[in-house]
């Protein structure tokens, strides 16, 4: 019985055996079988959501903008356009950039240097040593060779520059025409020329032939008359200049450098004793006076105070002066100069005489003769367009007449036929100390 026990229990072991490893078997496929259906669900996810990002932008270049393909960025530097692999670093680009740079540099620089070099040699070689067949050679391979970069930089360069001096010529061509034409429409033609001709020696006068219209300050007429004085005179430009920002002036500016000369100006014409002031003299000329600048109304009461000055040695009434005289003796006639009888009527309160004189030949030769000082009352005509008046202070010795103009140096530098004096004077007025 025993040894049927052990066979019993042999035989069941060896069945269990048998169901266990029957039951390993099946549990390892399943295993297996479960890994790969795990494997598989992974890649299918995988693969939709995939599907489903949205697609991958094309590498661009940031340079050119352009899309790198097979593995390569395209780069533009200038006129040059190259491929680079897309594992190139970016700093690469400047760097390559630079060395281009130094390249061109030393393409400009070194054949300027070989030419200055072979010049020089070319120079020092002797005669001998340059025979007809190696000039012709040298002609030949001369003529063959290119312009260098640099010629053609250069030429560029000279190019551009005589463009942008071309450009100028006719600017500044173009603005000095305006300037005339809107000169010549104001002034007319002869007084126009003669400022332009100013402008070739002064800077002042350049500039007020090219700011008429600042001298425009009190209308059409006042800026006539001011731009014919710096046409007319060049010893009043510096007044001129100064007019648009000097006037009007409240009253006499007494700084002494401001004063033009008292004296008669010499040239060949004889000093007397009668001090010659200017009624546009920048110490009283941007006053006002009958209804304009002084400067070019003020020649009565600065004829006045020349006279009164010379004859009674007094200094205290300048031009301005006289003129507030005038102006408060109601001998002033606003834009209309100084009233005739301002002469007569005022002479015995300066301490002069006066006597009203006819104004012919004979009558102003007396006067000078007699050392009597005379103020002419010219009419419209070879002196003036409006009115003026000016003083004759003595007879030079061909027997012309001595005049001090108070508007211009010009014709105070020379003498005068008595017969073209009195033929403008409407009257005259011949003075000397009361006694």
């Amino acid at each position: 019985m025993p040894y049927e026990d052990d066979d019993a229990r042999r035989a069941a072991r060896e069945r269990l055996q048998t169901r266990m490893e029957r039951r390993g078997a099946t549990s390892s496929s399943a295993s297996r079988q479960t890994s790969h259906q795990v494997q598989r669900s992974r890649n299918e996810a995988l693969r939709e959501r995939s599907s489903s990002r949205p697609a991958k932008p094309a590498q661009t270049d940031r340079k050119s903008g352009q899309a790198a393909s097979g593995g390569t960025r395209q780069v533009e530097i200038g006129p040059l356009s190259f491929e680079l692999p897309a594992s190139v670093p970016p700093i690469v680009i400047p760097l390559a950039a630079a060395i281009i740079v130094i390249i061109l540099v030393f393409a400009l620089i070194i054949p300027s240097c070989s030419r200055i070099a072979g010049g020089t040699e070319s120079s020092a070689a002797s005669p001998a040593a340059t025979g007809a067949s190696s000039g012709e050679s040298g002609a030949t391979a001369q003529a063959s060779q290119p312009e260098s970069i640099s010629d053609l930089v250069i030429s560029a360069m000279t190019k551009a520059k005589s463009d942008v001096q071309n450009a100028r010529s006719v600017n500044s061509l173009n603005t000095q025409e305006s300037h005339e034409a809107a000169l010549t429409e104001l002034l007319g033609d002869e007084t126009s020329a003669k400022l332009l001709a100013r402008c070739r020696s002064s800077a002042d006068a350049l500039w007020i032939a090219a700011h008429p219209s600042a001298f425009a300050i009190d209308g059409v007429e006042v800026q006539y008359k001011v731009l014919k004085l710096a046409a007319d005179e060049p010893s009043a430009i510096d007044y001129v200049r100064n007019f648009p920002t000097s006037y009007p002036q409240e009253s006499v500016n007494e700084d002494k450098s401001l004063a033009m000369s008292t004296s008669s100006p010499s040239s060949g014409v004889p000093d007397t004793s009668i001090p010659h002031f200017y009624q546009w003299d920048r110490r009283w000329g941007y006053t006002t006076y009958s209804g304009a600048a002084f400067g070019l109304t003020g020649c009565g009461p600065t004829s006045m105070a020349m006279v009164y000055q010379g004859l009674t040695g007094k200094t205290d009434k300048n031009p301005y002066d006289m003129g507030k005289f005038a102006d408060e003796g109601g001998y002033m006639s606003e834009y209309e100069g100084t009233v005739g009888t301002f002469f007569t009527e005022t002479a015995e309160q300066l301490g002069l005489e006066c006597e009203e004189l006819y104004p012919d030949v004979e009558s102003l030769k007396s006067a000078l003769d007699h050392d009597k000082v005379v103020i002419i009352n010219l009419a419209p005509g070879y002196f003036t367009a409006t009115g003026h008046y000016v003083v004759a202070t003595g007879l030079a010795k061909d027997g012309k007449a001595i005049i001090n103009d108070p508007y211009s140096v010009e014709r105070s530098s020379q003498t005068w036929d008595l017969d073209l004096l009195t033929s403008q004077a409407y009257v005259m007025y011949g003075y000397e100390k009361a006694r």
